[in-house]
C-alpha cells in the first residue's frame, strides 16, 4: 500500500450553528462546558484556503464549505455531512480538497474522525467574507449565514476543528439551510472565526 501524499493547507474560517453562545462546544480559557446546546446541532462551516498544495498541486485561494449535523445522544457523537468544493477547482484540485476536508489523506484534522455519512461531495459556487466581525458565507440558494454582531468575552475561545492552539472570536450570528434533508433558520445563533492550519508530512 502506497503512502499518503504530504499536503498542506492554511487560511481562514468561519462557522455558524444553531448552539447559544458561547457555544458550548468551545473550551473557555481551556475548559469545555459539554453538551451542545440541543440534541441536534446544526452548522454551516467554511474555510478560505490562503496557501495550500497536495502533492504538488496547488490549492491556493481555493474555498469550502461543509453542512451539516450531529446527534448529541447517539454514542461517538456522529457527524452527517454535506461537503461543496470551489467550483473553480479543477479535477485534481476537487480531489485533493474532497481527500482532505473529509479526512481521507491523514494528517490533523481530528474532527473529521466523526463524520459517519457523508451524503453528497460537489462543486459550487462558494462566496466568503472572512473579514472581522463581519464573516459571511453565500452557498447560493442552499445555505447563508453572516455575522449579527461580536461576543464581548475576554476569556480565550478556541474550537477544535480549527486546533485549541488557535484562539478565536465567538459571534452572534444568523445561519439559514436549504439543502434536503438539512433545512433550517435561525437567528440570535453563535458562530466563530479564527485562523487554521492542517497538514501532513512525508513518512
Amino acid at each position: 500500500m502506497s503512502a499518503l501524499p504530504a499536503w498542506r493547507v492554511e487560511g481562514s474560517y468561519y462557522e455558524a450553528c444553531n448552539c447559544h453562545p458561547i457555544c458550548p462546544c468551545r473550551r473557555t480559557d481551556g475548559f469545555s462546558t459539554g453538551r451542545s446546546s440541543y440534541r441536534y446541532c446544526q452548522f454551516v462551516l467554511s474555510w478560505w484556503i490562503k496557501s495550500g498544495h497536495h502533492n504538488g498541486t496547488g490549492l491556493d485561494d481555493m474555498k469550502v464549505v461543509m453542512i451539516g449535523y450531529w446527534d448529541q445522544d447517539l454514542e461517538g457523537v456522529p457527524w452527517y455531512i454535506k461537503l461543496y468544493v470551489d467550483e473553480r477547482a479543477d479535477e485534481r484540485q476537487f480531489a485533493a480538497l474532497s481527500d482532505i476536508f473529509l479526512g481521507h489523506g491523514g494528517g490533523n484534522l481530528h474532527f473529521t474522525a466523526r463524520i459517519a455519512e457523508v451524503l453528497d461531495v460537489q462543486p459550487a459556487r462558494i462566496e466568503l467574507d472572512h473579514t472581522m466581525d463581519a464573516q459571511w458565507i453565500k452557498l447560493g440558494e442552499i445555505a447563508q449565514a453572516s455575522v449579527e454582531r461580536p461576543v464581548d468575552h475576554k476569556e480565550t475561545v478556541t474550537c477544535g476543528i480549527t486546533g485549541h492552539d488557535k484562539p478565536g472570536q465567538e459571534y452572534i450570528c444568523s445561519l439559514k439551510v436549504e439543502d434536503e434533508p438539512f433545512q433550517w433558520k435561525f437567528k440570535e445563533r453563535c458562530g466563530f472565526a479564527s485562523n487554521f492550519s492542517y497538514w501532513r508530512d512525508e513518512g
